[in-house]
């Protein structure tokens, strides 16, 4: 589903997460929208794909992220471009810069470490790209977690199950050695 909404003119571009709760008396949706504020005449746009929609705090969120010339003949520029993640408040919680040279398309993957004090929950990772003064916003949801599913039933298989079979194995053989040499 996609809403337009008409924002003033001077409301300054960038990428504005929030939410709608929708209620009743019986049941409250809570939906999680993002408003992207874009140049009206901008000459580069941006897109931003990420590798996991879920990511586990304190690992990296990989983000492969692609410029387009909308069709201005500039050469090769530098263009500036900011990536980061916000909260569904709008708050920045992390965010990092880069210039890139751009001709026609240029792409490059960043890595986005989720910080390890972040509560579990959805986040906006987004990009913003500057030149001479026109900006282009991408942005995509994603999910943080706190731990891999099924990672308790790893680390108890790794911890405790097969040191367990190992020392049974170890103490059979060694029943059987000590039983063996008995006999002679």
């Amino acid at each position: 589903m996609q809403l337009i909404f008409n924002i003033a003119k001077d409301y300054k571009p960038g990428v504005y997460p929030g939410r709608i709760i929708v209620s009743s008396p019986i049941v409250k949706k809570i939906i999680t929208t993002i408003v992207e504020v874009e140049s009206a005449k901008k000459i580069f746009d941006i897109d931003i794909n990420l590798q996991d929609k879920e990511i586990v705090r304190g690992d990296n969120l990989g983000a492969d992220v692609i410029l387009f010339n909308l069709g201005r003949d500039l050469g090769r520029v530098d263009a500036d471009v900011e990536i980061g993640i916000k909260d569904l408040e709008g708050n920045i919680v992390v965010n990092q810069f880069r210039r890139v040279a751009v001709e026609t398309q240029s792409s490059f993957t960043e890595n986005i470490l989720v910080p390890t004090y972040l509560a579990e929950g959805r986040y906006v990772a987004y990009a913003i790209v500057t030149f001479d003064n026109q900006t282009g916003t991408a942005s995509d949801v994603f999910e943080v977690i706190s731990r891999p599913a099924g990672f308790l039933a790893l680390s108890t298989v790794y911890i405790y199950i097969i040191p367990g079979f190992i020392s049974i194995i170890i103490l059979i053989i060694l029943f059987e050695l000590k039983h063996h040499y008995r006999k002679k």
